[in-house]
């Protein structure tokens, strides 16, 4: 998904868990088309994922990989957390809204 973000612009800001977290506006001013840039990103990453197997070697090597996306858009405030191993966050109610969003969608 790195090179997906790169293509479109989009900044990977965490991984939680097994989610994604990603957003713009972080490197480039994309005020006009960052819900659209955030769209296009999501719906490669769905495509791509469906080209990866899960387990070649597995009982089902058709057996492809299933994502689920949530998007919002509006302001968070972002932080270096921690004393000793430190980590780059963003929280509010954006991300609370899209891992919402993300949780309640069909993959």
């Amino acid at each position: 998904f790195d090179k997906l973000g790169a293509q479109h612009h989009v900044q990977k800001v965490d991984i939680v868990g097994d989610a994604y977290l990603a957003a713009t506006n972080f490197l480039l001013d994309q005020e006009e088309d960052h819900a659209a840039r955030l769209a296009r990103f999501a719906l490669d990453a769905m495509e791509a994922a469906m080209d990866t197997p899960v387990d070649e070697e597995g009982p089902d090597p058709t057996l492809r990989v299933q994502i689920r996306v949530g998007l919002h858009c509006g302001p968070v405030s972002a932080s270096v957390v921690g004393t000793h191993n430190f980590k780059y966050t963003m929280v509010g109610d954006t991300t609370n809204i899209g891992s919402k969003m993300e949780s309640h969608s069909v993959a």
